[in-house]
Formats: C-alpha cells, sequence, structure tokens
C-alpha cells in the first residue's frame, strides 16, 4: 500500500483540508472512496476501511473537515461542507493515480458531508452511500419539532476544539448541566465556549438561518448520481436519513437508482450491526456486513462489474418479530394502509396500571389528565454523558410507565398477527393549563411475559402544532388538536401480543424540558408546573394510526 499522508487539498477560499490518501502498490489510476469527517481522518475505523478498499483496488481519500485536527479555517458545523466537499472531489479526480470516478460514503455527520456536496453537483461525483444522516433541520435537531436536543449540546462539546473531547467530558458534571436554565448558558455550565449553540439556540422556528442550509425540491431535482440509503429503526438520525431519501425519491431525476436497506440498528448499528440492542434479540439473521454491500455497490458503480447491483430490489427491509428480511421493488414504505386505533379509558391511563385501552372504534367521551412537572422530567436513561462511555437503553420501556405522569393505552391480546410498516403517527386531542408544553407519544410491541418493548417514538412541543415557522401558544383548558408523526419501523405484532401507546411530556435530558411558560426558548428562567389532558370519544378522537399491511 502506497500513501500520501496530509495531502493539503486547496478550497476555493486559501484553505487546505488535510487528506490521507491511500493506494494500492501498483502504479495507475484507480477509482477512489472519499470519506469526509469531523472525527479524526486518523480514526482506526476510517483506516479499517481504507486498507479495506484499497485491497480491493480502490484509492481511498478520508479528509478532515474544515477547521478540525489537521485542516485549515474554522469548524462551523454543517454549514461549509458543501464547497468543500466539491473542491475535495474535484481535486482528487485531477490526480494522476485517479481515473475520474469518485464515490462517497460514510455515517452521520459524514452521510450529511454527501448531500451537502452532491447538492453542488461536482462532475465527477458519481454515486454515494449514505447512511444514518443527520441533517433534517428542526424536525432532528437542534431542535425537534421544537423540542431542544440537549444531546446536541454534547455533540458540540466532544467537537468542540480542533480534536475530540470525548474523554474530557467524562468529568463534567452533566446531570448539573443539563439542569442549567436558560439552556443558552449551558457552555458557561460546561465551561467551555460553544457560540454555536448559542446561535442555534436563539433560532428555534424555520426561519432564514435554517432555510439557507435546507434542501428545496430544486437541490434534489439536480442530484443525478445513485444513491444506497442506510438507516436503522432505532437510529436517531433517521429522520434526516429518511428526508433526504424521501426527497430523492419524489423530486430527484433518477428515482430509480434510489435503494434503501433499512434494519433493526441503532446509529452505530447502520455501520457496525449488533445482533442484541437494548436487550432484544434480533438475530443472527438481522446481521449484515456492511462493508461488502459498499464494496458491491462501489464495484458496480466505478467500476461497472456486473455484479448483480442492478437487480436489486429497490428496498431491502428486516421484520422484527419475524426476524427475517424481506424485500420490495417498490420504494419505502410500502404504500401502508394507516389503520387506526383510539384511545379510551374511563378518566384514569395513568401507568401501567391504568385503565386506558386501543379500541377499534371511539368509546364516550373522557379525558385522562397529568401533572408534568419541569424540575421532575421523565428521566429514560442512568448516565447523563452522551459522549462518553455510553449506555445502552433497554427497548423494554415498563420501567417508564410506572409514573403517574405517563398515560399508557393497551390493546386487547392479538388474535392474529399485525405486520406494521412504515412511519406511525398519533393524532391527539389535548388541553393543558399552560401556553406551551410538550408532547412525547411511544408505541411498544406488549409481549405475553409483560415486556413492553419499543417500537417507535414521536414528538412535538405544542406551540408548533401546526407549523415550525410560527409559533401558536394554547388558551388555557382550550382543545387542540396535535399530531405527531413517528419513527419509520417495520414488525409484525404476534398472535397474543398487545399493542400499547403511551403519552407523557418529557424526555430529560436527552431533550430539553419545555418550561410551560411559553417564553422564549433560549432564554426562559421561569417554571410552571402544567396540568395537561388527553381528550378521547366521539368529539376528541384521538388515536394512533398504524401503516399496517
Amino acid at each position: 500500500m502506497r500513501h500520501f499522508w496530509n495531502a493539503r487539498v486547496p478550497m476555493r477560499d486559501g484553505v487546505h483540508l488535510s487528506a490521507d490518501v491511500y493506494l494500492p502498490d501498483a502504479e495507475g489510476e484507480y477509482p477512489a472512496v472519499v470519506i469526509g469527517t469531523p472525527y479524526d481522518n486518523t480514526m482506526k475505523s476510517h483506516v479499517d476501511m481504507a486498507s479495506f478498499f484499497v485491497a480491493h483496488d480502490y484509492a481511498f481519500i478520508v479528509y478532515d473537515v474544515r477547521g478540525r485536527y489537521d485542516s485549515e479555517g474554522d469548524f462551523y458545523p454543517f454549514f461549509n461542507e458543501g464547497p468543500d466537499g466539491y473542491d475535495l472531489i474535484e481535486w482528487a479526480a485531477a490526480q494522476p493515480w485517479c481515473n475520474g470516478k469518485l464515490g462517497m460514503m460514510g455515517g452521520s455527520y459524514r452521510g450529511w458531508i454527501q448531500w451537502a456536496t452532491a447538492k453542488e453537483q461536482p462532475p465527477h461525483l458519481t454515486t454515494m452511500v449514505p447512511t444514518a444522516t443527520g441533517g433534517n433541520w428542526l424536525r432532528e435537531f437542534p431542535f425537534f419539532n421544537g423540542i431542544p436536543c440537549l444531546w446536541m449540546f454534547g455533540w458540540l462539546n466532544f467537537v468542540g476544539a480542533s480534536t475530540n473531547q470525548s474523554l474530557a467530558g467524562t468529568t463534567a458534571n452533566w446531570e448539573r448541566i443539563y439542569n442549567t436554565l436558560p439552556i443558552s448558558e449551558l457552555p458557561e455550565a460546561l465551561g467551555r465556549e460553544l457560540p454555536v449553540w448559542k446561535e442555534w439556540m436563539s433560532h428555534s422556528s424555520m426561519d432564514e438561518f435554517w432555510k439557507a442550509i435546507s434542501f428545496t425540491e430544486k437541490d434534489f431535482k439536480g442530484i443525478k448520481i445513485p444513491a444506497l440509503h442506510i438507516t436503522g429503526y432505532y437510529d436517531g438520525d433517521q429522520p434526516g436519513a429518511l428526508h433526504y431519501y424521501r426527497g430523492a425519491v419524489k423530486h430527484g431525476p433518477n428515482p430509480e437508482q434510489q435503494y434503501m436497506l433499512i434494519g433493526p440498528w441503532d446509529h452505530a448499528g447502520t455501520r457496525f450491526p449488533k445482533r442484541v440492542l437494548g436487550g432484544v434479540d434480533f438475530t443472527n439473521e438481522s446481521l449484515k456486513e456492511i462493508k461488502y454491500i459498499h464494496l458491491e455497490w462501489f464495484d458496480h458503480w466505478l467500476k461497472g462489474k456486473y455484479n448483480g447491483v442492478k437487480d436489486w430490489p429497490l428496498t431491502k427491509y428486516y421484520v422484527m418479530n419475524k426476524n427475517k428480511w424481506e424485500e420490495s421493488d417498490s420504494h419505502w414504505p410500502l404504500e401502508p394502509e394507516m389503520k387506526p386505533h383510539y384511545l379510551t379509558s374511563k378518566g384514569a391511563a395513568n401507568t401501567l396500571l391504568g385503565d386506558g385501552k386501543l379500541t377499534e372504534k371511539p368509546a364516550e367521551d373522557s379525558k385522562d389528565t397529568y401533572i408534568y412537572d419541569p424540575e421532575n422530567p421523565s428521566i429514560p436513561v442512568s448516565s447523563y454523558d452522551f459522549y462518553g462511555a455510553g449506555e445502552d437503553v433497554p427497548l423494554d420501556k415498563r420501567y417508564m410507565l410506572r409514573r403517574d405522569d405517563n398515560l399508557v393505552y393497551t390493546s386487547r391480546e392479538l388474535e392474529a398477527p399485525v405486520k406494521i410498516m412504515g412511519s406511525p403517527a398519533t393524532e391527539l386531542y389535548v388541553s393543558s393549563d399552560c401556553p406551551d408544553t410538550d408532547f412525547f407519544v411511544y408505541l411498544m410491541d406488549v409481549h405475553p411475559d409483560g415486556r413492553s418493548i419499543l417500537v417507535s417514538k414521536g414528538l412535538m412541543r405544542a406551540r408548533y402544532r401546526n407549523n415550525l415557522e410560527k409559533p401558536e401558544f394554547m388558551d388555557k383548558n382550550t382543545v387542540y388538536k396535535v399530531t405527531m408523526p413517528m419513527d419509520a419501523t417495520c414488525l409484525e405484532f404476534q398472535k397474543g401480543h398487545r399493542i400499547r401507546l403511551s403519552v407523557t411530556s418529557s424526555e430529560f435530558p436527552r431533550y430539553g424540558r419545555n418550561n410551560n411558560t411559553g417564553n422564549s426558548i433560549d432564554s426562559d428562567t421561569e417554571i410552571r408546573v402544567a396540568t395537561n389532558s388527553v381528550h378521547h370519544g366521539a368529539a376528541y378522537p384521538s388515536r394512533l394510526l398504524l401503516p399496517t399491511q
């Protein structure tokens, strides 16, 4: 293997990025695979991938993005990656060891780099494999439907200098930090200057700041390259991955060249699948050799090999509980029917021991009420450090459902299997005695032994229930309809299982608490306790919508 370490790649503004280039021993021109990263181009996974592709006669390039590690310039997350990616691709295409065909790969931020680069339409970018792509602005992060993503603050600390800060972060008192108000002052509580966080928190609505980086229909129409999209049912960046996939399928010029691979994986599992996640065994069948899938893809599009890729089905998806892969020549999801399951109770759906039910038709009018106290939020994790040692959070959520501020609605035992595929949704008719509050919903699969396994979730800040551009506050005890899209999934509820939906108003510290005041999100220090209600029945048909096959 030959190397060019720390190759200085000129950008259009005079800044130089650092790229490590790996080449086969033999002289010649090769197709090249490219990864752009903010996480150090010498990290083990990058080097291992470089060795793998060089062994299969590719050039491999890993570059540090602007302002990170050995690259010059200032790092401002997400906003510079398009022009820089274009310049890097065209620089590589002009090198004597490159044959002018380049593909991009990588997950998470590295997935966003691919889309930002493709938007600029570099002539020599031939294909890409965006994986677990983040970047569905305000519908994923740094706000999720209006709710601040505190885990994103942890990420900004992680990348808050020229090198990764994960080990230093393990010494911080994250519980104290995340409880700090106002949330714009989290950097002071941490002890690190993070002006990006302050700027982001001052833009909680979809304004010109976020529109400047958001993809438009025109942007998707200009991206003509084939792409293999990879995400997981428990991937925290699934909203971004599916946003770009759907945009390319709906608006792009080549929907027949947009492929989807989606499995029972979390964020890291989209690159390194694990058999067991959150205490649930998805069996060896769920495991995929991700690097070989990349190799087959690049062999076809960059080398022109007839290896069967052109005959791949457009969608490969894993059916949880059946524990098997299925395929389709249609795009994901496969035209499901949205079947309603109505919330009902006698007014006491609080906790697992309550009387909440899911039924096929609305019952008599009633409501369930709970107290949401921002100083006593629901905390489904034991570690506050998202970028330290890590935590495998249980998918069995019974421990959350013991709290009185969780409403729980459960179906009767199923008499036959029910298969869902796609994105569930929840329509709630809600009221509050406060001008603003949050709602979180969780879809679960209840096993005969009592386990309540998370399948999908959704969340919404009430002030953004109608749109993300203009907040609309709630009048006291007035009923409003709130529709919450939920994470995409594919699962077969087995005979004898039950379907469950829970409703609450917090998931701390992953998401910032709603102080229930209606004040500006970034500067609010006041706290109010909210009395929140979910109304149901014929007049207010609150319901869970399942994409049923």
